[in-house]
Order: C-alpha cells, then structure tokens, then sequence
C-alpha cells in the first residue's frame, strides 16, 4: 500500500512539472502565444491600471493654466464637440475615438473622470477626460461627438454644462475605456438646473456665439414680515383714579352766536371736577366706590402658523415611467411640476427627521437628494 502511495505521488509530480511549465516557468503571455499557435483567438481584454498625469502649466493665447489633481473640482462653462480627426494623438497617447465617450480639459488630471450635465435638460453623462483642450477661452471642455450624442447634443454649437469630477467605480471606468458609455446618470432636477444657471451668470464665463442659453427664472420675492406695532399705553390724567379710561382729546366746536339774555356758559378749569358756576364753586364729587369702569381692550394673542411640512426629493426626471420606477423602488411619491416629474418621500414630522432620511438617501447612492416644503 505504501508503495503504490509513492507511485501516485511520483506521478502526480511529475504531471505538475511538465504541465505546468506554462504556469510556474513561463508566463500569461507565454500561454496567450501557445493559445495563439493552436488557432485559438482571446477576445477578453486586458485593462491595466491606469497612469494619472497632472502635466506641467502651460500658456494658451495668454492665458496660463494650472493641471491640478482636485477630487472636488466642480464648475459651470459652456463645452462643443470636438473636432480631432479619428485616430490623431490624444494627450494621453491614445488614439481620438470619434465613438467613444471621452472629452477634452485643460486642467484636470488625465485621464480622470467627470459627470457632465446639459442645464438645458437636465440629462447626465459620465465622461473620461483624455485629452488637453479646447483652445479657446469661452468653453471649458470639448466632447467627442460619441459623448456630444449621448447628452443631447445637436449640431455643431456650444451648450451650457456643469463639470463635476467623480471617482466611479471600476466596471464603469473599464465600460468607457473600451469605447462604450457607462450607466445611466439620473436628471438633475429644474431647480438644481435654476442655481447652476444663475452659478453660471455670476461666474462671468464669456457667452460663445453659437451658445444657446435660456436664463432661468427669477427667485421669488417673499413679501416683506410687517412687526406689529403695540398699543400705546394708556395716559392717566394728574388726580384720575388708575383704572379711569383716558379721555379722548377735547374737538373744538366751531363758536357760535349767544344771546345777551343767556346766562354765561359754566367754564370748566382743571378737568371734569371742579366747576365754576356764577360767584360760585361746585365740587363734582369723585365716582363712588363700586362703579364700572370700562377696561381697555386686551391684546388678542396671534398663534403663530406651524412649520410647513418637510419633504426629501430623491431626483427629477423627464419621463413619468422612469419616476414611477424609482418611487416604487424607494416608496416615494411622484408629483408632476411643469415639464418634470419629481420624485419625493414625507412628509416629515420635523427637520430633524428629514435630514435623517436625507442621509439615507445620499448613503444609497442619490446624491442629488434635497429637502423640500
């Protein structure tokens, strides 16, 4: 038995040293070639990990830019389709693919990666920044016409976007180095599309002659809170008992004629209690004890309104059916606002409980999530 033990492990050995060359003498390729010999094709590709440049700065038309590696860059410009020729040299040392889903920039790391949003519509894409450009001042980016039809684009003029940089995960990045467009981006919702237009005015980026640019709304003007004033407090006369109610001011009445034959009309002096009557003095005793008195009005206390109720908004989309998906997958809400479809989860009972669910949104992946009223 021990025998025949030794036999199987010589041979197993011996298997190993002869069959495996390929795997501990020789190397990947060395099986590629050996595969290659008998005729057969591999068809997987090989993506090796990306080199990140920064570049050096450098001067166009006298304007001096800076390549930096910033994970938060975020800006608002206008971009236009690239016009390289298939096959001309990128900065990255690749060949221009007019298919694929890549653009230019000319200060960010390449390649890096970026979610570029039309703010005409509000669509989305993710983009590999390949190449140094465009040449001009009033754009920001260039896309490659693949991308350019991906977002929307039509014909040869510029358009308003925002540039975010992004770190997406692998299998996207590998979709978009083959050639082919990565996942769906949700819509960025009108008001979002509102602020960055409004970002983008202010931003003072020149307006490219072939830009088409809708302004957005103005904000609305809240009306203006007006305090109200208290009442005046109540002004006691010198000798009135406290709780005397003030007496209004005297009117004049306009002087009329009196008849010689009338006794003198009394004249009052020093108020209501001492009168002068002919070559006499009458004293008008004070109100007895007892006596109501009229009080004055006592304020009305104003309940203040309750807070408006708080919403989380999720995203926005064009279509009905794609915020019905999403609200059956979240438990939201859709509501219709104009030329969108918003999809919302609430109310909720405080601020406090929205932005919790607000966190939850973001953690699940919807960072464009906001509260609402």
């Amino acid at each position: 038995m021990r025998w025949n033990d030794k036999r199987l492990y010589g041979a197993a050995t011996l298997a190993l040293m002869v069959g495996g060359a390929g795997v501990f003498g020789g190397s990947r390729v060395d099986a590629r070639s050996d595969r290659a010999d008998r005729g057969q094709v591999d068809t997987a590709p090989v993506l090796r990990e990306e080199q990140v440049r920064v570049g050096d700065p450098y001067t166009i038309q006298g304007q001096r830019f800076e390549p930096r590696d910033d994970n938060t860059f975020d800006e608002t410009g206008y971009a236009s389709i690239s016009g390289a020729g298939e096959g001309s040299e990128t900065s990255s040392g690749e060949g221009f693919r007019a298919s694929a889903i890549s653009g230019s920039h000319r200060v960010l790391p390449i390649p890096s990666y970026v979610e570029v949003t039309h703010l005409e519509t509000g669509r989305t894409i993710l983009v590999r920044i390949n190449d140094r450009g465009p040449m001009v001042k009033d754009r920001v980016m260039d896309l490659s016409p693949g991308a350019a039809r991906m977002l929307g684009m039509d014909g040869s003029g510029s358009i308003p976007v925002r540039v975010r940089r992004v770190n997406p995960p692998f299998p996207e990045r590998a979709a978009l180095r083959l050639g082919n467009p990565a996942q769906d981006r949700l819509d960025t919702p009108p008001a979002l599309l509102s602020a960055l237009k409004r970002r983008l005015i202010e931003s003072g980026q020149p307006k490219p002659k072939d830009a088409s640019f809708t302004p957005p709304p103005p904000r609305p003007v809240r009306p203006a809170v007006v305090a109200q004033q208290p009442a005046p407090a109540p002004v006691t006369r010198p000798g009135a008992d406290f709780d005397d109610v003030p007496a209004p001011a005297p009117v004049r009445a306009a002087p009329r004629a009196v008849p010689r034959s009338a006794p003198p009309a009394p004249v009052t002096r020093g108020g209501d209690r001492f009168i002068i009557e002919g070559n006499g003095v009458r004293v008008v005793p004070a109100p007895r004890a007892g006596t109501v008195r009229a009080a004055p009005p006592a304020a009305v206390p104003v309940e203040p309104a309750p807070p408006p109720a708080s919403y989380v908004q999720i995203a926005s989309f064009s279509t009905e059916a794609r915020a019905r998906a999403l609200a059956d997958k979240v438990g939201g809400k859709v509501e219709n606002a104009g030329t969108a479809w918003r999809v919302r989860t609430g109310p909720y009972p405080s601020e406090a409980a929205a932005r919790a669910a607000l966190s939850q949104a973001v953690a699940k992946g919807y960072r464009d999530a906001r509260i609402t009223r």
